[in-house]
């Protein structure tokens, strides 16, 4: 799993990070990967049984929710510009990841978002049918309730046709960590609008429009998508990318979410 390193504070001042209630998640999974970037080596791809799998999605989310919910109550979100934004939340260093600030994925296209099928099929015309088909399913969960429960039952199911299909394991991984990004960021942000006590709730207490999930969502998993692959063909392992990609993943959720939870 992930450790936090601490973070960079020029500029923002972070506060102690309660690692108690992620003890769960700082078990470092002892998987022999490097942690030197362009290490891809046969035994990277070797390791990803489906059992290991499905232990690196579920990473890939916890980091998602851990950096948003950490920035968040660390800082005066309401100060705070997006660039700023982007600092805090780069400035938590993951284990065996040497992120470069400059170097990570910033910025998403959300023309056309709304019509999210058309928005997969034109973004990730480079994947499969079945990948795209995948994509578009996890956001069709995150938009069918705003039960969480009933959400994590259908995500529950994917996962499990996912992990039962034979093809490369490292395209594997980007469909299951995309999942988990959403299931993560589905279970956060339904929080953030529901509960007082989120330091996000702010966003949404006095705003107007109805609140989108899919908008986020789409953010998200897509961002996961993007950036998982443009690392792996950079030389990260598929550990690293997975790591990275999630951390990409969490700086454009937050901002969506402040936004209200929508597409602006």
């Amino acid at each position: 799993m992930f450790i936090p390193q601490r973070p960079i504070t020029e500029g923002i001042i972070f506060q102690n990070i309660i690692m108690k209630k992620l003890c769960y998640f700082a078990i470092v999974l002892l998987i022999g990967t490097s942690c030197t970037k362009n290490s891809t080596k046969s035994t990277d791809i070797e390791y990803l049984t489906k059992s290991n799998l499905s232990k690196l999605s579920d990473n890939a989310g916890a980091i998602h929710s851990y950096l948003i919910d950490q920035v968040g109550k660390t800082n005066n979100l309401a100060l705070l510009t997006k660039e700023q934004y982007r600092y805090a939340i780069y400035s938590i260093k993951m284990e065996g990841v040497e992120l470069n600030y400059f170097d990570t994925k910033l910025a998403i296209d959300k023309r056309g978002i709304y019509d999210f099928k058309n928005y997969i099929t034109n973004h990730f015309a480079y994947k499969s049918e079945y990948e795209q088909d995948i994509l578009k399913q996890i956001v069709s969960i995150t938009i069918s309730s705003q039960d969480f429960n009933e959400i994590n039952k259908q995500f529950n199911k994917l996962k499990s046709e996912i992990l039962s299909k034979s093809f490369t394991a490292t395209k594997q991984l980007c469909l299951l960590g995309a999942l988990e990004i959403a299931r993560s960021s589905s279970k956060y942000w339904l929080d953030a609008k529901q509960n007082q006590l989120n330091p996000y709730h702010q966003f949404f207490e006095n705003y107007q429009k109805p609140y989108f999930p899919d908008c986020v969502t789409i953010i998200d998993i897509c961002m996961f998508a993007i950036s998982y692959d443009e690392y792996l063909e950079n030389g990260y392992n598929p550990t690293q990318a997975e790591t990275a990609a999630a951390q990409d993943a969490a700086y454009q959720s937050g901002l969506a979410g402040m936004a209200g939870g929508a597409c602006v």
